[in-house]
């Protein structure tokens, strides 16, 4: 059986708290689960909500 990978679903708070504050601990934690080795999961309408809040925030959505 092969080895089972970490996966973490990003919480729409999570996000929000790190583009809308600037740089504090939210963002760090949100660099790191993106930079890291894990597998993120989320499904379109998750995705639909970052893009919403990031818009909304004017965060770098790429």
């Amino acid at each position: 059986m092969p080895g089972r990978s970490t996966r973490f679903l990003i919480d729409t708070n999570l996000f929000v708290a790190a583009i809308k504050r600037g740089k504090m601990r939210s963002t760090e934690l949100l660099l790191v689960l993106l930079d890291g080795p894990w597998e993120l999961v989320a499904d379109d309408i998750l995705v639909s909500e970052y893009q919403k809040y990031a818009i909304k925030f004017e965060a770098d959505a790429s």
